[in-house]
């Protein structure tokens, strides 16, 4: 069996109404807005690590 392609893609702090194809028409992400195109959208989203713990 062939090994997938996987890609992680980091965004510093960055929730999904924070980009433009999800909503919010203040923000220019054109390359997020491409994947939300072809149909790849999260819109929950997990840390390991948290600094608000304190």
């Amino acid at each position: 069996m062939a090994r997938p392609n996987i890609l992680l893609i980091f965004t510093d702090q960055q929730r999904s109404d924070t980009i433009h194809a999800a909503g919010n028409p203040a923000i220019k992400t054109p390359h997020l807005d491409r994947l939300v195109r072809e149909d790849v959208l999260f819109t929950s989203a997990y840390t390991l690590i948290s600094l608000m713990d304190k």
